[in-house]
């Protein structure tokens, strides 16, 4: 019986279509009964694909922003300094870097080079 069961949840969860989230269930309760099953998490290559939510799979969502910020740098090919100049002394007012050689990341408001 559980194995009919099982069965069903499965095709339900394979038929349903994802909701384009970055990292949840196809179906959180067919899921929950897969997960009640021992070793399906720990075991199990459909909780990587179908269940990553219920077994715990998810990458964490600062980790996803940080390297969507990171491509989005790398498409910058532009080098730009600003000074402002005070008598003897020069101030950076703007500075924004990047080439084909250089590559600039920021996380977490921090700039950091990357050659």
């Amino acid at each position: 019986m559980e194995t009919i069961v099982s069965l069903i949840v499965l095709t339900a969860l394979l038929v349903k279509a994802t909701s384009g989230q970055i990292c949840a269930d196809l179906d959180t309760t067919g899921c929950g009964l897969l997960a009640a099953q021992p070793g399906f998490c720990a075991n199990s290559s459909l909780s990587n694909s179908i269940c990553k939510r219920t077994c715990g799979k998810c990458r964490p969502l600062w980790l996803l922003i940080k390297i969507q910020r990171a491509r989005m740098r790398e498409r910058e090919s532009t080098m730009t300094t600003v000074r402002q100049y005070d008598g003897d002394n020069a101030f950076v007012r703007l500075r924004k870097r990047a080439s084909t050689m250089t590559t600039m990341r920021q996380c977490d408001n921090t700039m950091a080079a990357v050659r």
